[in-house]
């Protein structure tokens, strides 16, 4: 069977309660996805070496203070931040109560208990595919995602996702 009769075949279907772990991990894939994990990576690389440099050149305690500022700039922008971002989508995924996801060949629809969202194959751009999600993104910028938990489908399943996904989106 070749791609094409995957894809026109029978829908995935899956059923799901999102976990924070899940959104930390779609986190880190719409920051991958969209390039902000690299353009941030270099200003902190940056925002170091100055600090650094600051305490090498003048080890007094304003310079102490000044690189304990930095790291504590870093520490909010790469570990505080992201983790509060997954908690807050995590809490509103909880409001809605458990998740329907149908994929098919016009797009992807997710029900939940407060209504229900229609992605036509149109309306997303790519996809990353990371240990235990498919993430749908929906522009470049990756603002919206779509989470698509792999530990709710069987390994056929989870090919038959794929090939809709390789066929409708670009890879992220």
């Amino acid at each position: 069977m070749d791609s094409t009769e995957i894809a026109a075949g029978e829908p995935v279907e899956l059923e799901y309660r999102p976990t924070l772990r899940q959104y930390e991990e779609a986190g880190r894939a719409r920051r991958a996805a969209s390039g902000r994990e690299g353009k941030a990576g270099g200003g902190a690389l940056s925002v170091a070496v100055i600090a650094v440099l600051t305490v090498v050149r003048d080890p007094g305690l304003a310079s102490a203070v000044l690189a304990s500022m930095a790291i504590g700039a870093l520490v909010g922008v790469f570990v505080v931040r992201p983790r509060r971002e997954a908690s807050d989508l995590h809490d509103r995924a909880v409001r809605r109560g458990g998740h329907r996801a149908t994929i098919d060949a016009d797009g992807v629809t997710v029900e939940h208990e407060l209504g229900s969202e229609r992605f036509t194959w149109d309306g997303l751009l790519s996809y990353r595919e990371t240990d235990g999600l498919f993430v749908l993104f929906d522009d470049e910028e990756a603002t919206r995602a779509v989470l698509l938990p792999k530990d709710r489908l069987s390994a056929p399943e989870t090919d038959r996702l794929r090939t809709y996904l390789d066929g409708h989106l670009q890879q992220a």
